[in-house]
């Protein structure tokens, strides 16, 4: 036998009826689509071609006859290549420094006190430019390089090829596109194969800035 409905059942169902019709149409809240990889930044990725120009200021150091001599000068270099990983570029290095009025002694000056002279380097090498996160970078690779002394008194030597090496660390910041301008840190090794008569070697540490398209 079914039983009939009480008095207080029916009075609850009229009430949640008439709320029904008092609330606007949309007041539930219906659920946001997830976000999609089309909706994803997609400029900011170090991906496909990869090129890097930098030029900085620092001291070069020379090591000849004379023991070690140093002087301010500056360091630059230019690279570019291809990611071969995501975040793992490959690229053709050239890089080099110079410096100006180091004191070295040399069979040009008669007798042998100190006398000054512009040294320059200049190399070509491979190197491997990995990106950290928050897009710090460091990058190294080995070559080979020359040195140059030049001087007001004689025609510049050329050293024979000899081992480079180039060395950098820094961070980028995005200005738009796949742009991003950046500083750093840069070390330049380069040891000549004979040739000169006062200098074997050249290093340089310094600062630098970078233009970057990835």
């Amino acid at each position: 036998m079914r039983r009939r409905p009480t008095l207080d059942r029916c009075w609850c169902v009229a009430a949640l009826t008439w709320l029904s019709w008092l609330l606007p149409q949309g007041a539930v809240a219906q659920p946001q689509p997830l976000p999609t990889c089309a909706d994803c930044e997609s400029e900011e990725q170090h991906s496909g071609f990869y090129m890097r120009l930098s030029v900085g200021l620092g001291a070069t150091a020379v090591e000849g006859r004379v023991g070690t001599s140093a002087a301010f000068g500056g360091s630059s270099s230019f690279a570019f290549g291809y990611f071969i990983l995501p975040n793992l570029a490959l690229s053709l290095d050239l890089f080099g420094a110079n410096a100006y009025n180091v004191e070295l002694s040399s069979e040009w000056t008669s007798p042998e006190p100190a006398a000054e002279f512009d040294v320059r380097s200049l190399a070509a090498g491979v190197s491997f430019t990995y990106y950290l996160p928050l897009d710090f970078y460091v990058s190294a690779g080995p070559g080979v390089g020359w040195l140059m002394l030049s001087t007001a008194l004689a025609q510049p030597q050329l050293s024979g090829a000899g081992f480079a090496f180039d060395a950098l660390a820094g961070r980028e910041f995005w200005i738009g596109g796949s742009w991003a301008l950046g500083a750093g840190v840069q070390f330049i090794y380069v040891r000549g194969d004979g040739g000169i008569d006062a200098v074997d070697a050249a290093w340089s540490l310094g600062t630098l800035f970078t233009v970057t398209k990835n």
